[in-house]
């Protein structure tokens, strides 16, 4: 006759198992629950109600004719644009920093013939930056959206 077992029963380690794998899923559903969420525009539901149009100006946008070019100057405290039109320009400029919505910054212009557009960033928070400029001139609206690292 053989020897009975006398090693560790196995039903604790499947009990274990079952164990280990119910505080890993809470410890994961507790974790998502408290991650900090944010949209990355604070008016994203009104944003939505306007998106065909949103889309025809960025579509309009991206065309070589609107076209806007940036640049900074050496010291990166000043942005410079300049923006295709013909007469005059009238809009907003918002500067949104994807990870910090306290950070954002909202302006408005207005240009003349030949003029160009010149943000004064020395008070930003260094970083990415997303730029959306949203513009009016020859009866045309148009949105351009840059990508600015200062």
């Amino acid at each position: 006759m053989s020897k009975p077992y006398t090693g560790k029963n196995w039903s604790y380690g499947i009990i274990g198992a079952i164990l280990f794998f119910m505080i890993f899923t809470m410890a994961l559903a507790y974790i998502m629950v408290n991650q900090k969420v944010e949209v990355l525009y604070s008016d994203y539901y009104e944003r939505a109600l306007g998106y065909d149009a949103i889309q025809e100006q960025l579509t309009r946008g991206l065309t070589p004719k609107y076209a806007v070019n940036y640049s900074l100057n050496a010291n990166k405290d000043s942005v410079f644009f300049s923006l295709p039109f013909k007469e005059s320009a009238v809009g907003k400029v918002a500067f949104v920093k994807p990870n910090d919505a306290n950070a954002d910054k909202e302006l408005s212009f207005k240009l003349g013939a030949g003029e160009h557009l010149a943000v004064d960033v020395s008070n930003f928070q260094k970083g990415f930056w997303q730029v959306e400029l949203l513009w009016n001139s020859d009866s045309v609206s148009v949105m351009n959206r840059l990508k600015v690292v200062l």
